[in-house]
């Protein structure tokens, strides 16, 4: 139960505070970025992700495991040693992922009051 709620709280933290950061990103972004240099390097167009697509790529990676998870215990036996343990990480991945689509829900919503 701990290390559920664990990973919970880690989740529910990051998602309440990505909203409120990239509020005050855009503006620190909208006031400051033609005087500080540093900051163009964050928007530029390369091979690697924005700025601001690196913020929710722990968010987006929780279904992916999810499924990378299902796909492995698909293929692995039933009377394998490692199977008990892969449906619980699959069941715990689960609870987080569905905490973690409600917390948004929860905090987007509160966003737009």
């Amino acid at each position: 139960f701990f290390v559920i709620f664990c990973d919970f709280l880690v989740y529910t933290l990051y998602i309440q505070g990505y909203q409120p950061f990239m509020d005050k990103f855009v503006g620190f972004w909208q006031k400051y970025h033609k005087t500080l240099p540093i900051l163009s390097l964050l928007s530029e167009s390369t091979q690697f992700l924005t700025f601001e697509s690196c913020l929710i790529v722990p968010v987006q990676r929780i279904p992916r495991y999810q499924m990378l998870i299902g796909d492995i215990i698909k293929h692995t036996p039933k009377e394998h040693p490692d199977n008990e343990s892969l449906v619980s990480a699959l069941d715990k991945i689960s609870k987080v992922a569905h905490h973690v689509n409600d917390m948004q829900k929860v905090y987007e919503g509160m966003s737009e009051v």
